[in-house]
């Protein structure tokens, strides 16, 4: 009898080992298909995505392409901002030159440059800056549409007005009341210059813009064409 019930016990316990390792063995499966799952929806998704970025810089590149077109962009370079620099003066209507910075950026083909700087001394300042958009054609002259109208306005603390310099465009802010101004020069139809001064005279304005190397700055604007 004992040997009866040991070989049930062992009989019944060889079918619950094998029902384990059934089970077992079809988690397993079913979890290893899971991520399989998973993995091949997330390389749908990445699929996807690449084919969204291309068409959205494909769309970018044509919408790109109508600007140029429409603001008659050209593929001149702008001049490098290194060479930029040195159109501006070591000092400007007798400030000195503290600090300067510049940058020749770029997206598609479009490239910009742009140098600053300042001039201290005691309560005067300048801050001038350089911006060269190379062939931007029309777009240059929409950064700078005080070409494109008259300016001439006169009140009791100073006055705003377009004239010339060296034969450029430019265009003339003064007030007497605070001792400061602005001049912002068109040069070559691609330079715009603006010359910003605080606790300085309207003599020392005028100054500071014809210290400026415009000649150099045609040169280097030939140059790169």
């Amino acid at each position: 009898m004992n040997k009866i019930v040991f070989c049930i016990l062992l009989l019944v316990s060889c079918m619950t080992i094998s029902c384990i390792s059934f089970e077992t063995e079809a988690e397993e499966k079913k979890e290893q298909n899971r991520k399989q799952a998973i993995e091949e929806d997330i390389q749908q998704d990445l699929n996807a995505a690449k084919e969204d970025i291309g068409d959205a810089i494909d769309n970018l590149s044509s919408a790109f392409e109508g600007l140029k077109e429409k603001h008659n962009i050209g593929d001149e370079d702008p001049v490098n901002f290194r060479d930029l620099k040195e159109v501006l003066p070591k000092k400007m209507a007798g400030l000195s030159r503290e600090n300067s910075e510049g940058q020749t950026s770029g997206i598609l083909g479009f490239k910009i440059s742009t140098v600053e700087a300042d001039y201290f001394d005691d309560n005067s300042s300048f801050e001038v800056s350089i911006v060269d958009i190379g062939g931007a054609g029309k777009l240059a002259k929409k950064m700078a549409n005080w070409t494109e109208f008259e300016v001439d306005k006169e009140g009791k603390d100073g006055y705003e007005r377009t004239t010339e310099i060296n034969g450029y465009p430019a265009l003339e802010k003064y007030n007497e009341r605070r001792e400061g101004g602005e001049i912002s020069l068109f040069v070559d139809d691609r330079f715009i210059i603006s010359v910003k001064g605080d606790g300085v005279s309207e003599r020392q304005m005028k100054r500071a813009i014809k210290d400026i190397n415009l000649r150099k700055l045609n040169r280097l604007g030939k140059k790169s064409e």
